[in-house]
């Protein structure tokens, strides 16, 4: 207890009991199990004394007996200081896992950003819905925001989450309270609606709700969703509902974005398609699927064919697939850089001796903007070039005006590296995308192929066409050859070649042709324009500009 020796030594009780009961937090229980223990002679206690220095003491007392007769009473007390502050600890530890637990499990089934519910708790309420028997009223809202990368990009990764949190929030206000809004991840939310009878009108108050502005650092933000609906039926699990939206979504994005629209099965078809063509292409070149057709291209001056464009085809066992059905699927995958390389190789494998008799020859490929995103493409194609004996100057690549917008830098950087190797660089379907003639001066190209839309407008050759007119002028100003592509008829090639026209290509002179049926081909191109140069050209037709 403490107790001063001096204290003891001067036999005052009453003082020794207040120097204790000043020590205790509660001295008066002290004293009444004193004196009950007192009242009870024979009565044993064990109970705890807490000092207010922080000591916990065990107070232990029994009666004292002689021959059965109470003659005293001894008390034992024992310091469990330390043991009590260890079960302190533990009971702390305890219920800080138990806390920790709990926070888990919220965790577990709360999105950490948007306090939404997450993918886990999404799939837990969908089954609970589509198990509870009435299906009529669960549907399911799958959507993202378009193009949300671009607010990461330009304003930081903080404003995008501002965005998402503020967009959960807008979620929330459009369905009920029976309904549960989720984010599975990144900019992608879903809905489970179970309490409406009109869904439609709800998808159609999200893509409002989405489309308000948002204010992120003192900039206006305004974005557009793309949303997939589907409606349960008797026979779909969740993992159905959830493909089913997913593929809706998808056809939002390609219907132009900012819209819904609502699953039907030919949608399904439509994908399974699509990833059975995806599949079968990933092997294509492996399996020797891949082969070349060509067409050649007169020049028109020279009555001659100096040019021959390669043209991928892909042959599959049972039929062959256009490159309009399967490039984009290819750019998209990016097995574009596989297919491109395997044209290239084959084209000047298969037209190695036809270019290698005249100097004058050239052979002209396709090339996207996916295989000139690739660091070592124009250094792929010098080697290819080299390996097979093939000067520069003899190949042509044709690009689309979408790569000059394509933000890569060193898309620009490897078509001067090859364009100061001998290789031309074509801008093909000229007039359908977002060039206009006075950007032609800032663009790295030297032939100019008009669409085929232009000439197709061609009927008489007798009609007034500036935009044509202005098209050929304009280029043969800044120095650049013309080609139109898709000439069909004689009139049409007449009157390209009155407006100077160096090259003329399309179904008028032949159309693309397996390599053993290229030399008739060529041949009979050659006749064709052979024919159209002997023919009556009005002497009063004006001279090209040069």
């Amino acid at each position: 207890m403490g107790i001063p020796a001096d204290l003891l030594d001067s036999h005052d009780d009453g003082k020794v009991m207040g120097f204790v009961l000043d020590q205790l937090t509660d001295p008066d229980a002290f004293l009444a199990k004193v004196q009950e223990l007192y009242a009870e002679p024979s009565a044993e206690s064990l109970d705890l004394l807490h000092f207010s220095d922080g000591r916990t003491f065990e107070r232990y007392s029994r009666p004292q007996r002689v021959a059965e007769a109470v003659v005293g009473r001894v008390w034992s007390f024992r310091d469990i200081t330390a043991r009590m502050q260890a079960q302190d600890q533990a009971r702390t530890a305890i219920s800080d896992l138990a806390r920790q637990a709990d926070e888990l499990k919220l965790l577990a089934f709360q999105d950490h950003l948007t306090g939404l519910a997450n993918r886990s708790l999404f799939r837990d309420r969908l089954d609970q819905a589509l198990n509870a028997g009435d299906r009529s009223r669960i549907h399911v809202l799958l959507l993202d925001l378009d193009d949300f990368k671009e607010v990461n990009d330009v304003l930081g990764h903080q404003a995008g989450d501002e965005m998402l949190i503020e967009a959960g929030r807008r979620l929330g206000r459009c369905v009920g309270p029976a309904d549960t809004v989720a984010r599975l991840g990144g900019d992608e939310f879903v809905i489970l609606l179970t309490s409406t009878l009109d869904p439609d009108a709800v998808a159609a108050r999200v893509v409002g709700a989405l489309n308000a502005p948002f204010a992120l650092y003192g900039r206006e933000i305004h974005p557009s969703i793309s949303l997939g609906l589907t409606s349960a039926d008797t026979r779909l699990h969740a993992t159905d509902l959830l493909r089913r939206a997913d593929i809706a979504m998808y056809a939002a994005k390609a219907a132009g974005k900012n819209c819904y629209v609502r699953f039907h099965p030919d949608m399904m078809a439509a994908l399974l398609a699509r990833t059975d063509l995806e599949a079968g292409l990933r092997t294509a070149v492996e399996r020797g699927e891949i082969t070349v057709h060509y067409q050649p291209v007169v020049n028109a001056p020279e009555a001659t064919v100096t040019q021959i464009e390669a043209l991928v085809r892909w042959q599959r066992p049972d039929r062959i697939i256009s490159p309009s059905e399967f490039i984009p699927a290819a750019e998209s995958t990016g097995l574009i850089n596989a297919i491109g390389q395997e044209v290239l190789t084959q084209a000047c494998t298969q037209l190695r001796s036809w270019l290698t008799g005249d100097q004058n020859r050239r052979v002209a490929v396709n090339v996207s903007a996916v295989q000139l995103r690739a660091p070592g493409y124009a250094r792929t194609v010098l080697d290819t070039l080299a390996a097979l004996g093939i000067r520069g100057d003899q190949l042509i690549l044709e690009v689309t005006e979408s790569v000059f917008l394509d933000p890569v830098q060193h898309i620009s950087a490897q078509l001067g590296l090859l364009r100061g190797q001998g290789i031309k660089v074509a801008l093909d379907d000229f007039g359908t995308g977002y060039s206009s003639l006075g950007r032609l001066q800032d663009l790295p190209v030297d032939i100019l192929k008009i669409d085929q839309s232009f000439v197709s407008v061609i009927i008489t050759g007798e009609e007034e066409l500036p935009i044509l007119d202005s098209m050929t002028a304009m280029a043969h100003n800044l120095g650049l050859k013309i080609t139109a592509e898709g000439v069909e008829t004689t009139e049409q090639a007449r009157h390209l070649v009155r407006l100077g026209c160096d090259s003329l290509q399309g179904y008028f002179f032949t159309r693309p042709v397996p390599p053993q049926e290229l030399a008739a081909a060529e041949k009979h191109a050659t006749q064709r324009i052979k024919e159209l140069r002997s023919g009556d050209v009005p002497e009063t037709a004006a001279k090209p500009s040069r």
